[in-house]
């Protein structure tokens, strides 16, 4: 059994969202989205650590940017044959195993009821959770206190030891607590008779007898208390040993490790052939103060360990790296509403990631974390603009800005993929002419890209549509040098292209710095003159030379301001300051 769809309505940021989940599920999107949110919404219905009286709903959790009068958190769940469940929902549960579970809140009177049925259109009311005992939510959040913890559960894993013993280690372990307790009462005697422990209270002692009659003969003495083993074992610490030497353990990253594994272990339900309850299991960025690789081991370790559903929120990417495509949901800013990238885990994003698999890495995989993600061609295109934003006082963490390359000219595998996640997408890209393969012609190659994009992924622009009438005139002409009138055309193309986010260069990344404000400085740095003498020389080692002329003159890219280079970084800004 698992939660396979959440559906949420005037509750804190979301006003009408639909979200699924897989079995294992990962919650990713930017900071304060609403990510804390989903869970707790989760909670409510689910969670028995929250008690009833936190239940009642308060002002803030109703949607703020409308007059809401009333919130509702559904969740439907599949397959259901786990008889633990079937018998604690009886005709609540669907031909098809489906539940679901409602709860509903009143902004007026802050009224709330729960509600369950085996579809959407036949819920009955219940005034409490009685099903927590055999359906719940297991939930860590990101404040977590390992030794608080070890405390709390010392107990519990000393008495399932216990309960693991055969027959002869408890005869042995009996033996070794007969001579601990003997040992213990001999050490006890000797430490009170140690000299500056006798006399460590005289003082306190005299100064006692002169306050009052009844302390005379009654003395205030310093001694121990643990007389016997289980005393003993109640006060274990935990540690850590290395090679032989007792550490104890502090490092953050190895106690969120300890806490998660510790609590992974005790929490997990056995595969038992007829389980008593289903727990599901939440937990809140797993990656706190983990190393990379830490992290996606750690990733991979909560995916594989529990028998019954995860869900786990992020910031990582190498966390998102490890889960599967169609596992994934990113939340969003609807202005002003929260919404799930394509409803949340779908097949469509795992189609679209089929032909991007060779291409998933750390780098795009931290795109999926992007407000607006800034695509161009090669190496000299991602040197270029990352320099040009920090000229330009564009700062890219700030606004969540990421700059990927695509290896050339196979834009469609990335805008596909980012599409499915509803991250707006800008790219820019060479206007080529390229050679008809077997004939003596040329096609403008570069525009015929654009075209195809805007074709395949963005919204219909009239004016760009009737453009489109005149494609043909962009194949088949018989010299590299274009026309006045193609040339004209280009040109539309390309202006009307920017309103979709789509770039075109007038020539390609050298020409066009060669014939900005940024020539003087080009022929500064070369030590040359003459436009074609310079991008000869600026194409002859693109990436080499991109990277010396930045670290010798980045700073005078500032003159780029107004210039069409800059305008891709401009609009990223923009589309990105519109998701606050």
């Amino acid at each position: 059994m698992y939660i396979s769809e959440v559906k949420l309505r005037g509750f804190r940021n979301f006003r009408d969202a639909t979200i699924n989940f897989n079995e294992r599920t990962l919650v990713i999107g930017q900071n304060d989205i609403g990510k804390s949110n989903l869970i707790y919404a989760l909670r409510i219905l689910l969670d028995k650590s929250i008690p009833e009286s936190d239940l009642e709903p308060k002002e803030s959790d109703f949607y703020v940017h409308e007059d809401t009068k009333e919130l509702s958190i559904q969740i439907k769940f599949c397959d259901v044959t786990e008889e633990c469940l079937r018998s604690k929902f009886k005709g609540n549960i669907s031909e098809n195993n489906e539940l679901f579970l409602r709860y509903r809140a009143f902004k007026n009177d802050r009224t709330y009821t729960f509600e369950h049925g085996k579809d959407e259109q036949s819920f009955d009311d219940f005034e409490i959770r009685y099903y927590l005992k055999v359906l719940n939510l297991n939930y860590v959040s990101t404040k977590r206190d390992l030794h608080k913890y070890i405390n709390k559960e010392k107990k519990n894993l000393i008495a399932q030891a216990k309960e693991s013993r055969d027959e002869l280690t408890v005869e042995i372990d009996n033996t070794n607590l007969d001579k601990i307790n003997r040992n213990l009462e001999i050490t006890n005697k000797r430490i009170r008779s140690l000299h500056y422990v006798k006399d460590a209270t005289k003082v306190i002692n005299k100064e006692l007898e002169q306050l009052s009659i009844h302390h005379t003969g009654n003395e205030v003495k310093f001694s121990t208390f643990t007389t016997n083993s289980e005393d003993f074992i109640g006060d274990l610490e935990l540690i850590s040993e290395v090679n032989g030497q007792r550490l104890k353990i502090g490092g953050d990253g190895r106690n969120n490790q300890i806490f998660l594994s510790l609590w992974s272990k005790s929490n997990n339900p056995l595969n038992e052939e007829t389980p008593t309850s289903v727990t599901l299991f939440c937990i809140e960025e797993p990656e706190v103060h983990l190393h990379p690789h830490q992290q996606r081991k750690l990733a991979d370790y909560l995916v594989n360990s529990f028998n019954n559903q995860v869900i786990i929120t992020s910031h990582s990417p190498q966390i998102a790296c490890e889960f599967k495509p169609d596992s994934i949901v990113r939340l969003f800013n609807n202005f002003p509403d929260t919404k799930a990238a394509n409803e949340g885990c779908s097949g469509e994003f795992n189609q679209a990631i089929d032909d991007f698999t060779y291409r998933l890495n750390i780098i795009p995989a931290e795109a999926y974390f992007s407000r607006v993600v800034f695509l161009v061609e090669g190496p000299s295109e991602l040197l270029f603009y990352k320099s040009l934003a920090q000229q330009l006082e564009i700062d890219l963490d700030k606004y969540g800005i990421n700059i990927l390359m695509v290896d050339g000219v196979g834009f469609d595998v990335y805008i596909s993929v980012f599409k499915e996640l509803n991250i707006p997408c800008v790219l820019r890209t060479d206007n080529d002419i390229s050679k008809v393969p077997y004939k003596d012609e040329y096609r403008c190659a570069g525009v015929q890209r654009c075209i195809n994009l805007y074709k395949n992924f963005f919204e219909p622009e009239e004016e760009i549509d009737e453009l489109i009438a005149q494609e043909e005139k962009l194949k088949g002409f018989s010299s590299q040098d274009l026309t006045e009138e193609l040339n004209i055309l280009v040109r539309k193309f390309a202006d009307k292209l920017q309103k979709r986010g789509i770039y075109l260069s007038k020539v390609d990344l050298e020409t066009d710095m060669v014939r900005s404000p940024l020539k003087e400085s080009i022929q500064t740095f070369l030590n040359r003159n003459g436009e074609e003498t310079l991008i000869n020389r600026m194409q002859d080692k693109k990436a080499i030379f991109m990277y010396q002329f930045l670290k010798a003159q980045s700073k005078e890219l500032g003159v780029l301001i107004d210039d069409p280079l800059a305008k891709p970084l401009l609009l990223c800004k923009e589309l990105a300051s519109e998701q606050k």
